[in-house]
């Protein structure tokens, strides 16, 4: 199997991440503002759909330097590659998770409007100050993150249709690719932005539904190359 290039488009390392050839998995979080619940969820999440027979760590003794403010998609990646303590190699691949303070650039309409921000092959950011006006409405606070962080793990994993054709019909929503047209499911494209509180008046889903499971099934098993 080729190497991981962290540095790689969303997608590039969902199948190694999923199957077995690198037998271990490290989930890397740095910043404060995750619980150990929400966390551990991640952990839980990806132990679900990942071949990992040597198991799946956890580290949260991460840093990241963060003020409260606006985050460019640059400064994003170059805060990824600041703070990154763990490297793939042949034995595991590396999930990095960085929790920052702020917002992100409300001047950058690709990501003004989101909780949890995938932006590339095996990392994604998540702004946990965004859900505080959102907690009320929705479960709390790590009712919405469960679902953030794990909509985000999906996206790393190829979901929705990122680099492969789910069979089943209609899976994707065309207004909002690489996103679910379910509402049931964590993939549907509102969980990772604050347009959750005007879809949702409960807590959202955080878990991958019957077909997501299917379509990580099948990457998994090779039958999408």
């Amino acid at each position: 199997m080729q190497p991981i290039d962290p540095a790689a488009a969303v997608g590039n390392a969902c199948r190694p991440i999923l199957r077995g050839d690198i037998p271990g998995a490290v989930i890397e979080v740095d910043g404060a503002g995750l619980s150990d619940g929400v966390v551990e969820h991640l952990r839980a999440t990806l132990a679900q759909v990942a071949d990992k027979p040597a198991g799946i760590t956890v580290d949260v003794s991460g840093a990241v330097p963060s003020d409260d403010r606006e985050w460019t998609l640059e400064e994003i990646r170059a805060a990824e590659e600041a703070s990154r303590n763990h490297v793939q190699t042949a034995d595991n691949v590396v999930i990095h998770v960085l929790v920052l303070r702020g917002v992100p650039d409300q001047n950058d309409d690709r990501i003004s409007g989101a909780i949890g921000l995938a932006f590339n092959a095996t990392s994604f950011a998540v702004f946990p100050e965004r859900v505080d006006d959102l907690a009320l409405l929705l479960g709390g606070a790590d009712a919405i993150l469960r679902a953030v962080v794990v909509h985000e793990l999906g996206h790393l994993l190829c979901l929705v249709n990122i680099s492969y054709e789910s069979a089943t019909a209609g899976r994707e929503d065309p207004d909002h690719p690489g996103h679910s047209s379910s509402q049931e499911s964590v993939m549907f494209h509102a969980i990772e932005t604050t347009a959750i509180s005007q879809l949702f008046t409960g807590p959202p889903p955080d878990a991958f539904d019957p077909t997501d499971l299917a379509d990580l099934t099948a990457l998994r098993a090779g039958d999408h190359g």
